[in-house]
């Protein structure tokens, strides 16, 4: 179950996917939809900037869809900060929607049935962030029917 403030977030990210669609040309917006919002690894945000420039063109629409820029990227992975000094609210749902990002695509990753040795390596998490991270979506995705 949700609890009120979480249940916001949902509500909220659901609108989102509502003002904008969902883009279904690649499994990873439907990955990121089931990503849970907590205990989330902490990404390496050098090499997170990396795998985003990495990205190709329908991957880079999806993350600009939920708010991600390569300046928010940018800024977080340089500065280890964010550079506007931003309210305390929007930079929790900053760093929230960066980190449920990086767990879609390590779990969009996993459904495609990449190894997980070269997962774990790509991403830099744990066989055990890995194993978490599924079971935790699972349970997010099960949440997310019943919202």
């Amino acid at each position: 179950n949700f609890s009120i403030k979480d249940a916001r977030f949902v509500r909220t990210e659901l609108e989102r996917l509502l003002d904008h669609g969902l883009i279904l040309k690649d499994e990873l917006h439907l990955c990121y939809v089931v990503t849970p919002f907590k205990d989330l690894p902490t990404p390496d945000w050098t090499l997170y900037l990396s795998l985003y420039h990495k990205l190709d063109p329908t991957r880079q629409r999806i993350s600009q869809s939920i708010g991600i820029s390569e300046g928010l990227l940018l800024s977080r992975s340089v500065n280890k900060g964010f550079v506007k000094k931003p309210t305390r609210e929007s930079l929790l749902r900053a760093e929230l929607v960066l980190k449920r990002f990086f767990a879609a695509l390590v779990i969009c990753d996993l459904v495609n049935e990449v190894p997980m040795a070269k997962v774990e390596a790509k991403y830099k998490v744990t066989r055990g962030h890995l194993q978490s991270l599924l079971r935790t979506s699972q349970m997010f995705a099960n949440m997310m029917v019943n919202f």
